[in-house]
């Protein structure tokens, strides 16, 4: 009943209070009749009686009508009975998992092992997240890199920049605030008085501690950088060179640092602040910071800026102001770039400079002249979508036995409808059930987690110390939401499956088909193995491509061929004692180790030619000593240290790039060289060698120099005697000794420093196989769940058969002809698919593939394949060796 509408607004109303209070305790379904009526008595007695008496009675009213068939039950009873209805279905969840033991066992260990490598992928984004965080104006922090295009049509991405684009953008572009110039060359021994420590770290600008937010514990930010000469050390450098004292306004001696004539001797350096140390989940890592000032100064290489020579060294970084936005800086940036190479249209290459977002450095793309630890943004995102395509695995196992279950249990979910349950009560039950397997599965994932941990941390991608993947509160809380999370998930197809059950299926004939889950199955076995084969196969191409690319012709011969790093020391002596061991065959010098993927170049012009070549520095000793083959000409000779021009050694694609005709053509024709350090420098072409690949096999044979600078060497190329290898390893560590006992040796052979070159590749065998084992067996388990519930279904029939005359080997077939099938499908889609994902995704960029053999293709088939027989085998033979009598004796 409604109240009646006076003909005008009465503006004294019943008791707020008195109608809150109905409403309050009044049920729902009541409330809206029981407060028309008393509305309506309210209206009648203001009439009769007056405002004052019509409250009092409104009030007497409200509290009357609080009786037990108008209150409703208090909020604490009502979430009360979600309580008591989770709590049963928790009950009945466990008391179909102990009813199933083996079902349940498969499932708590197929997700627990799939789980552990998900909380392993949890902690790394964990931790990824927290890289460089600690910056204040992260979010207005942008990195300039460069885009390299070579006229040949090579093009290569730099992680640094020139620092001519530095002082443009510091000058042309608006709402730049702050422009950081960082120059990684710098590497040597800090020393005081008796004490010496090998030290890295950069050269930097004066905005360096206004940009980034490095606590400064001592010296003025804006000043710390400013003067040539000063330098900056972080707490524990100090405390190594000394120790309680105060080392500010102290001055300390830098040997052999950095790059260019300023800096490249032993240098006095005045320490103007202490910086804390650097955090582990910092890109940036440095003992020490020297001003770039100290680079700049007058006659030093640093000062002969150039856009095209100079990108190669230096970091810049840039603070945009807050009312600033990427795209404004994107756009000056292309300008620039624009304005910069139509000084260089000669040249042959042209530089193209881009903002990268500070955030997106680490992870990020892959870039040459990478400084510090990193980690690739390609690696994550398949580190992600290989876990995931686990933990679906993992799912499907316990869709898949659910389903086949779904005999026993459609009992169980007819009864419960027959006595009153919806479909939402039936998925809740299913769902939770799902959630406890999941918690259970948890528990021991977390065991399996560290483990797996330790081993994750070995890996070169991750074992800089930018992640740690430390167990922490927070940590183990999104643990437990991701292992609901996967419940859930889990739980879903078989939650929504029973719900939909009728409750005539528990009756009669309909109970025999109570779903229709066979097709569902199937797909799910198919997919389940066919995800096994992928990551099989990828794993056994990622090797085969690791093993060619290690034993891949060079074009020269490096073995037994060790490499030792002089770390600045005279290489005559090193040399001359290194000649006299027995076990040494040949000893030459270079600037760097070839096809390792380092890479110097400089310009060279011919006549009206030029463009940018790689080069080496060499001896005279280095080409016999690696086997290079010369077409022409002859070998460098033996010529003072401080010889300004020596000749060239070239290969065959530099005179097809120069068009200098054949080989002996080309002899003594004069290049002209510019470089760093040097303009216009003429060099004659001594010799012509045979090509060969001074980069990695993810670039064609390019035309490469070879150069006689003795001012260059860094290394020493020594030769050893097949089979003296140990005993000659052991006398060179002595003699480093005794030539440079502040430094340990640092020596590895040409194989090894090539097999580390492509360390990646043995990288994804290792991540992509453990996975497969994962995959696999998680897989195999469901297997023999299924294999399991199918011969205990099939009980009866294999008696009846047995009984006709069947042999063992006849219900073997019968058995397991499906589900060989299935694994048949799987590999048909698997291996096809992957191998064309690895060949033209993975190694896409890569000129020189492994060849793939049938082998390579059908071997992991074949291993998953012995695999599945003995899981259907065993459980097959079991059934088909019963008695029949013990079946069938009740029937």
């Amino acid at each position: 009943m409604k109240p009646k509408q006076s003909g005008s607004p009465r503006t004294d109303g019943p008791p707020r209070w008195a109608s809150r209070l109905l409403e309050w305790y009044c049920k729902p379904s009541l409330y809206e009749d029981l407060q028309g009526d008393l509305l309506e008595y309210f209206e009648r007695n203001v009439e009769k009686k007056g405002v004052l008496r019509a409250k009092l009675i409104y009030i007497v009213d409200v509290l009357k009508f609080f009786r037990t068939y108008t209150v409703q039950k208090p909020q604490i009873f009502k979430g009360m009975n979600q309580f008591i209805l989770l709590s049963n279905y928790f009950k009945t969840s466990v008391r179909s998992m102990a009813r199933s033991k083996l079902f349940t066992t498969i499932n708590v260990v197929g997700l627990a092992i799939s789980m552990s490598v998900g909380l392993l992928l949890i902690a790394l984004l964990y931790d990824i997240q927290k890289i460089d965080d600690f910056h204040t104006n992260k979010d207005r922090i942008y990195r300039i890199i460069s885009k390299r295009h070579v006229s040949n049509g090579g093009v290569s991405n730099f992680a640094t920049a020139s620092v001519v684009a530095a002082e443009r953008v510091r000058e042309e572009v608006p709402g730049v605030e702050k422009v950081v110039v960082l120059n990684g060359g710098l590497t040597g021994d800090v020393s005081l008085d008796e004490r010496a420590i090998s030290v890295g770290g950069f050269f930097a600008s004066q905005e360096f501690f206004d940009v980034f937010s490095f606590d400064l514990k001592r010296g003025n930010p804006g000043t710390v950088l400013a003067a040539p000469n000063t330098v900056v050390l972080t707490e524990s450098t100090a405390k190594k060179l000394f120790g309680d004292a105060e080392a500010v306004g102290k001055t300390i001696f830098f040997e052999n640092a950095g790059r260019g004539s300023a800096v490249a001797d032993k240098s006095e350096y005045l320490v103007t602040g202490i910086v804390k140390d650097v955090p582990p989940n910092s890109h940036l890592r440095f003992n020490l910071l020297v001003s770039y000032a100290t680079l700049e100064k007058p006659g030093s290489d640093a000062s002969k800026q150039d856009w095209l020579k100079d990108m190669m060294s230096d970091n810049v970084y840039v603070l945009l102001d807050q009312n600033n936005s990427r795209e404004v800086l994107d756009r000056n940036l292309e300008r620039i770039s624009s304005k910069e190479n139509a000084a260089f249209k000669n040249a042959g290459t042209t530089v193209t400079v881009r903002a990268q977002a500070f955030n997106d450095i680490v992870p990020g793309p892959h870039l040459i002249n990478w400084r510090g630890p990193k980690l690739e943004a390609n690696t994550v995102n398949i580190l992600i979508a290989l876990v995931v395509v686990i933990m679906v695995s993992a799912c499907f196992n316990y869709t898949n036995l659910s389903i086949a279950r779904s005999l026993t249990r459609a009992k169980e979910v007819g009864i419960r409808k027959v006595v009153g349950a919806g479909k939402a009560h039936i998925a809740g039950q299913f769902i939770v059930e799902a959630i406890v397997i999941s918690l259970l599965s948890l528990c021991l994932a977390i065991l399996l987690f560290f483990p797996i941990r330790n081993e994750f941390l070995q890996l070169n991608e991750f074992a800089s110390g930018m992640v740690s993947l430390s167990p922490s509160l927070a940590l183990f809380s999104l643990f437990g939401v991701f292992a609901i999370a996967i419940g859930i998930l889990a739980g879903m197809v078989p939650a929504i499956s029973f719900s939909k059950i009728k409750s005539l299926h528990m009756s009669g004939r309909l109970s025999n088909r109570p779903m229709k889950g066979l097709g569902l199955r199937r797909t799910l076995i198919v997919l389940q193995y066919a995800f096994s084969l992928a990551f099989i196969t990828a794993a056994t191409l990622a090797y085969k491509q690791f093993h060619y690319s290690v034993n891949f012709d060079l074009g020269y011969d490096t073995k037994n061929v060790l490499n030792i790093d002089l770390q600045k020391n005279n290489p005559d002596v090193v040399i001359e004692q290194l000649s006299q061991l027995n076990e040494v065959e040949a000893v030459a010098q270079s600037f760097s180790v070839m096809s390792t993927g380092y890479y110097w170049y400089t310009q060279v012009r011919y006549l009206g030619d030029s463009a940018y070549f790689n080069f080496n520095s060499i001896d005279e000793n280095y080409i016999p000593l690696l086997d290079h083959k010369l077409l022409a000409g002859s070998n460098f000779h033996h010529m003072a240290g401080d010889v300004k021009t020596a000749g060239v050694i070239v290969n065959s694609k530099f005179l097809e790039r120069l068009h200098l005709g054949s080989p002996e053509e080309a002899i003594g024709k004069n290049l002209y060289f510019s470089g760093v350090g040097e303009s216009n420098v003429r060099e004659q072409i001594l010799g012509v060698v045979e090509d060969f690949h001074y980069g990695m096999l993810d670039s064609p044979v390019e035309p490469f120099v070879f150069r006689y600078a003795p001012q260059n060497y860094q290394v020493v190329n020594v030769k050893l005697k097949e089979g003296e290898l140990l005993a000659a390893m052991d006398k060179i560590e002595k003699i480093w000794n005794e030539v440079d006992p502040g430094h340990p040796l640092k020596a590895e052979f040409y194989d090894r420093r090539i097999e580390m070159a492509y360390q990646e590749y043995l990288t994804m065998v290792k991540v992509v196989g453990f996975l497969a084992v994962i995959s696999l067996s998680i897989a195999s388990l469901g297997l023999l769940g299924m294999v399991v519930f199918t011969t205990e279904s099939r009980m009866k029939e294999i008696s009846i058969r047995k009984v006709l005359g069947a042999t063992e080997g006849s219900l073997l077939y019968l058995l397991s002809r499906g589900f060989i099938t299935l694994l048949l499908i799987a590999g048909s889609l698997a291996v096809p698919a992957t191998t064309w994902v690895f060949e033209k995704k993975v190694l896409s960029n890569v000129i020189y593939k492994a060849p793939v053999g049938p082998m390579e293709l059908l071997s992991g088939g074949a291993f998953v394949l012995v695999l599945a027989l003995i899981a259907i085998g065993t459980q097959t033979l079991k059934a088909a060796r019963t008695n029949p009598a013990q079946i069938l004796r009740n029937e």
